[in-house]
């Protein structure tokens, strides 16, 4: 789910005052903040130093893991379906529960006295994009690279990604790519409208694109569409957000307009929030609608159930927003570009649980009961999400690019050399998501996603992809650099 790069023989607690970080703290600020180390990995950067344009976290609906598991009061046995059996082929759900039951009886010396779950989680992927358009997926629980393709040979920047069920659409250059989930393939890639297109979000089949000329065109992702584009008010900033199911993307501008666009029959604007200060980098998305944070400092709650929207809350912080809120189910947390940290309790109509001045920059994750933000000394805090207290703060650290989770509870670290790590929740060997995924059937994908409500009719773009649609360690990890180098030979920078 977008600072939080760091080798745990680094970290320190603040207790007072500073204590030097050693081997003898490690333990105990993992203790506090409450993870450990998922996996450690490697990305593949460009040489000449232009890193990353983008990385995100990504639940795949259409692809969910099968458990059979039994819960007891002080144990948990869990077996895969995909599992490998003798003849070298997945057992399947059937045998993993028999095989998950006869681990349960031969613990509790009894065939009875407990009962045989069914889990399914999606498949999460970590995708990330460099600047010189490679493309690289990995699976988000191990680490794993799925796969990776490099976008053309141009020498012109890559952009953010635009992620949707369908795939990831890149841009690169003057090109808009469409790559597969499955394989990686570069199902097309075709040239834009416009050569300084740069931001790309994705509603239902349709890629709707922005460039600096304040124009935001379409490009078909499943189906041939004529061409559409639409002008808007102010120069697009920060990245869009995708809601509603996939079925509404939004826009923001430094005039403070925000844009939602759809596609049912043909790309439409849906609807249009309009404030009277510049919007950064602070729209973020959850629970069916959108947050949008100004630099008047002012957080709104705007629901597009209807064509018109509505205005569900707005909180004040009076200081500048210029990060996106952090979406964990009903509770809402926004940093403010002076450094608090704001808590909105039950997603209720702009009353705060909860303020506190902790020099916060990015609010970057949640577990179930702790906030993982980055403050503007790029040091990694765990707060207490039910109070705000501080409970363990990291040293500076060097920090490539900022990851934003906000679908499941892991944090995921990028150091500048292309070093990254995943932190859990300690003993969270299965990830806890924020909203239910629910499985996507294999017609719904041929055909679309549900539509939103009717629209009035508007003229559409040209078919760009064509074809048909897609569908830790072990040990005590707390004596080493995650990374792999001796324990504090990094000094103050955990990555030297």
């Amino acid at each position: 789910m977008h600072r939080i790069i760091v080798t745990l023989a680094g970290f320190c607690v603040l207790a007072g005052s500073v204590n030097p970080c050693g081997a003898q703290l490690q333990s105990k600020f993992a203790k506090d903040a409450g993870v450990e180390i998922a996996w450690r990995g490697h990305i593949q950067l460009p040489r000449m130093g232009r890193g990353l344009a983008s990385v995100d976290v990504w639940a795949n609906a259409s692809k969910q893991e099968q458990y059979a598991q039994v819960t007891l009061p002080n144990k948990t046995f869990r077996v895969a379906a995909s599992r490998l059996g003798k003849d070298g082929n997945p057992i399947g759900l059937d045998a993993a529960k028999k095989m998950v039951g006869e681990q349960a009886s031969r613990y509790l010396g009894k065939p009875t006295g407990f009962q045989i779950e069914e889990l399914s989680v999606p498949q999460t992927y970590l995708v990330a994009v460099t600047r010189d358009g490679l493309v690289e997926n990995f699976d988000a629980e191990t680490g794993k690279l799925i796969w990776s393709v490099p976008c053309g040979d141009s020498r012109a920047p890559a952009f953010p990604a635009g992620l949707s069920p369908r795939g990831v659409a890149v841009i690169h250059g003057s090109r808009l790519n469409k790559i597969e989930w499955e394989s990686g393939k570069i199902i097309a890639s075709v040239p834009t409208r416009n050569k300084s297109s740069r931001t790309v979000g994705v509603a239902a089949d349709v890629a709707f694109v922005a460039d600096y000329s304040q124009t935001v065109s379409t490009y078909g992702i499943a189906e041939k569409l004529p061409p559409w584009s639409y002008v808007v008010v102010g120069k697009v900033t920060g990245r869009p957000v995708t809601f509603g199911g996939g079925m509404f993307t939004a826009f923001s501008t430094n005039r403070g307009y925000t844009y939602v666009f759809n596609y049912e029959k043909s790309p439409s604007v849906w609807m249009r929030y309009e404030t009277r200060s510049s919007i950064e980098n602070s729209l973020a998305a959850g629970n069916g609608a959108i947050y949008v944070g100004n630099m008047g400092g002012t957080l709104a709650k705007v629901s597009a159930e209807s064509r018109l929207g509505q205005i569900m809350w707005e909180y004040r912080c009076s200081d500048p927003i210029v990060s996106p809120a952090l979406v964990n189910g009903n509770d809402i947390f926004v940093a403010t570009q002076a450094g608090s940290l704001v808590a909105l309790k039950d997603d209720m109509p702009g009353i705060a649980a909860w303020r506190v001045e902790l020099d916060v920059k990015d609010v970057l994750a949640a577990t179930e009961d702790r906030l993982f933000c980055m403050s503007y000394g790029n040091r990694l805090q765990a707060i207490d999400k039910a109070t705000g207290r501080l409970v363990a703060e990291s040293r500076p650290l060097n920090v490539a690019y900022t990851v934003f989770n906000r679908i499941t509870d892991r944090l995921y670290l990028m150091a500048s050399d292309g070093r990254m790590v995943c932190l859990r929740p300690v003993g969270g060997d299965l990830p806890r998501f924020v909203a239910p995924i629910e499985p996507i059937e294999e017609e719904e994908q041929t055909k679309g996603s549900r539509q939103p409500p009717s629209t009035p009719a508007a003229s559409g773009g040209q078919n760009i992809f064509g074809g048909s649609a897609p569908a830790a360690d072990s040990g005590d990890v707390f004596n080493n650099d995650i990374f792999g180098s001796p324990a504090g030979g990094g000094g103050d920078d955990p990555f030297k």
